[in-house]
């Protein structure tokens, strides 16, 4: 077994931070910039663009600033982002809560 770097620790996810799952509707905060898959280019980590919440009709789900994005939908394309703003994302994505206990 590999030895882990000085200071990190090898957990399950799910011990040091749980997923936001509440959805919201995008006719709640229309002025909301939303991310969706198509808004994220694979591999990268970068956010290629966002559209307004008022153009969504489907649920979404809030997010905050450092928040860490994870795309469900075909995983092997490595969707994460960590947006630097506030908004909804397409409910496709896994989204988690800035945390002091892991590095987003």
């Amino acid at each position: 077994m590999r030895e882990l770097p000085k200071g990190w620790a090898k957990v399950l996810l799910e011990a040091i931070v749980q997923p936001k799952s509440e959805r919201v509707s995008p006719r709640d905060s229309p002025q909301a910039q939303y991310i969706g898959l198509e808004h994220v280019e694979a591999h990268s980590n970068v956010i290629l663009g966002t559209t307004q919440a008022s153009a969504m009709s489907s649920s979404a789900v809030a997010f905050t600033a450092g928040d860490v994005l994870y795309g469900r939908m075909r995983p092997y394309l490595n969707k994460v982002v960590r947006p630097h703003f506030d908004g909804l994302a397409s409910a496709e994505f896994i989204v988690f809560p800035e945390s002091p206990a892991l590095d987003s």
